[in-house]
Order: structure tokens, then C-alpha cells, then sequence
């Protein structure tokens, strides 16, 4: 039976590889994939990082360069929401895209 098996290896045809086979293709390592976190809004509140926040709520936004910002949750919309500075009461709108992609880390904070 194995020489049977022998003689069918050595008569079927060799099939050339194609080019975009992983024999071809050059070993370059894997990038790093960004981190993603779960951020959405439902019913006028952002669940963030296994969390829920809501309007009026103090929080700590966190920028990528690692800038600190003491705020108050001003609206929650659809896609964004306004968070006020405690520091000059300025607001800033953060998409949930930011959020998302790390752009924009959002820590919570006592509100004393």
C-alpha cells in the first residue's frame, strides 16, 4: 500500500505555486494593530472602556499627548459629545471616532 502511495506522489504533477502564495511573499512582521475601545452612545449616554457616563458627569480627558484635562460632561449627541473645561469653561466637542481610535482617553473622576 505505501509503495502504491509513493508512485502516486511521484506520477502527479508538481502545481507551480502562485505569487501571491505564502511561499512567495515576503516575511515582514505584523504592524502592531492600534488599540480600539468600545466607545457608543445610547439613550443620551456614552458607554466608554466598560463604563457609562453620562451629561454633568466630571471626568479626566486624556489627549495623545498625554495632556490631562479636568471636564464636565456638557451633552451627549448621536455621534459626539461636548465636554466643558473646568479650568476656563471652554467647550470641546470629542467625536466618538476619537474615542475609539485612542485619540482621546476619558477617565473618570470624584466630583469633589
Amino acid at each position: 500500500m505505501e509503495d502504491l502511495r509513493t508512485l502516486n506522489k511521484l506520477k502527479s504533477p508538481k502545481r507551480p505555486v502562485s505569487p501571491s502564495s505564502p511561499e512567495h511573499l515576503p516575511a515582514t512582521p505584523l504592524e502592531a494593530p492600534t488599540q480600539r475601545y468600545e466607545a457608543r452612545i445610547e439613550e443620551g449616554k456614552l458607554y466608554y472602556d466598560k463604563r457609562w457616563y453620562h451629561k454633568s458627569q466630571a471626568i479626566y480627558l486624556e489627549s495623545k499627548e498625554n495632556t490631562k484635562i479636568s471636564c464636565v460632561i456638557s451633552s451627549v449627541g448621536t455621534n459626539e459629545i461636548w465636554v466643558r473645561k473646568t479650568s476656563d469653561s471652554t467647550k470641546m466637542r470629542i467625536y466618538l471616532g476619537q474615542l475609539q481610535r485612542g485619540a482621546f482617553v476619558i477617565r473618570r473622576r470624584s466630583a469633589a
